[in-house]
């Protein structure tokens, strides 16, 4: 650290405290405040472990950080906003639309700064690339692209949006009263396995049935996404049970005994964690199925 131009933190809440109204609150819960939210911005934003940003007992930013580590700092303070609650952890980042809004938002404030020449190029693309992982951006822009296209389907394919039994083939008495020769029941789905993808759209012909088959492809994704994602923590899991066999502390290794969280594997371990977290059951089978135990403590990583 001692080759690098850096700021000390405390410097940049001074001088916060000095540019904003601080009447509701004194200097030393403000600074506690403001201490708070950097290591949120270090640990949960940028992924960083303390020891890139905190020697001895004091924390530092690169200089060329500095004024975007600033507006990120005041703006947090605003309880009600995205930023703000994104640092209060009250933004839901499971919405996609949510996601993209504050990672606009957050990007509007470090490209202000690049306009200004108050941080270069390279800070700015670092940070963004950074924050796309935290706030795990690239997926929710694909969910919005894709809803996007569907709202496009559904345009295309208005005229297809009906009710019609195509097929179907009834009698009537000479009453009125009808009643079914042939009920045409074909399942749009049933030869799914057997044809190409073109040759069964060449079959739809009402609306709803794109969306069977949309919804049939996200399903069978969706359970081949577990099975990948089962077999890569099942994978880890049975290397921790070796590595405890070995050195015999049954349930106590963590996963930074085998990960290097300086480098780029450190997000999909936590998104590994993040995954287990969600999904009790699952981690309950891969620890009977690896004969193991505490996998979820063993994901679970302090910065």
């Amino acid at each position: 650290m001692e080759n690098i131009k850096l700021v000390l933190a405390s410097e940049i809440y001074e001088e916060i405290e000095a540019e904003i109204d601080s009447t509701s609150r004194d200097s030393e819960s403000l600074k506690r405040l403001l201490r708070n939210k950097f290591n949120f911005l270090m640990k949960n934003v940028l992924l960083r472990t303390e020891a890139n940003y905190k020697k001895g007992n004091k924390n530092y930013v690169l200089h060329t950080e500095r004024h975007v580590v600033k507006e990120l700092l005041k703006a947090s303070l605003e309880e009600t906003s995205e930023i703000g609650r994104w640092f209060n952890l009250n933004l839901n980042l499971s919405s996609a639309e949510q996601t993209l809004e504050l990672f606009n938002i957050v990007s509007d404030i470090l490209k202000g700064a690049l306009d200004e020449d108050k941080v270069d190029e390279v800070t700015v693309d670092e940070w963004i690339g950074t924050i796309k992982s935290s706030i795990d951006y690239n997926n929710a822009k694909s969910v919005i692209d894709v809803k996007n296209k569907l709202d496009k389907l559904r345009v295309a394919a208005k005229p297809l949006n009906h009710e019609i039994g195509l097929g179907d083939i009834y009698l009537s008495d000479e009453e009125g009263n009808r009643d079914y020769v042939l009920k045409n029941s074909k399942n749009i789905l049933s030869d799914f396995d057997t044809l190409t993808l073109k040759e069964i759209a060449q079959q739809v012909y009402v609306e709803s049935e794109y969306y069977e088959i949309l919804q049939y492809l996200i399903s069978k994704f969706e359970e081949q996404a577990h099975q990948k994602s089962y077999e890569t923590i099942l994978n880890v899991a049975e290397m921790k049970r070796d590595y405890e066999s070995i050195f015999d502390i049954k349930g106590s290794s963590k996963i930074s005994d085998f990960a290097d969280f300086t480098s780029d594997y450190s997000q999909m371990y936590l998104k590994l964690y993040e995954y287990l977290l969600e999904n009790p059951e699952i981690c309950k089978k891969i620890e009977s199925e690896a004969k193991t135990s505490e996998l979820l403590e063993f994901f679970k990583y302090d910065k």
